[in-house]
């Protein structure tokens, strides 16, 4: 391979996907999408807690999150995002169990339905 561009960004803890417009990754607050072709900063997100769970397609971003204050017991959040502009387009809190440090693993769709291990 060869270099396409360099943007050195000190927040970046991590990459989380890319598809043919955006590369998206994880910062210390939360997401920020850059330009594919150039590396530019497009958007910036912020999402505090990030869990592991994260998929992404060419329209859509689905992460998850520890809930916050306003969700109770810190129930996990799922959040999907536009993966054009990161504005937030949804979210739900998951039914689960009452616990304090929820852990959400990878994301996988077959069979119509969104899989993930949780615990």
């Amino acid at each position: 391979g060869q270099l396409v561009w360099r943007s050195p960004i000190p927040e970046i803890r991590g990459l989380r996907g890319a598809n043919a417009s955006r590369v998206v990754a994880e910062t210390g607050d939360g997401l920020i999408g850059l330009d594919r072709a150039s590396g530019a900063i497009v958007w910036r997100k912020a999402l505090a807690d990030l869990l592991e769970a994260f998929a992404m397609d060419e329209r859509t971003i689905l992460c998850a999150r520890r809930g916050t204050a306003l969700t109770p017991r810190h129930r996990p959040c799922l959040v999907w995002l536009d993966v054009l502009t990161g504005t937030e387009l949804a979210q739900t809190q998951l039914e689960t169990a009452d616990k304090e440090e929820w852990q959400l693993g990878p994301l996988y769709q077959a069979g119509g339905k969104w899989w993930v291990l949780g615990g």
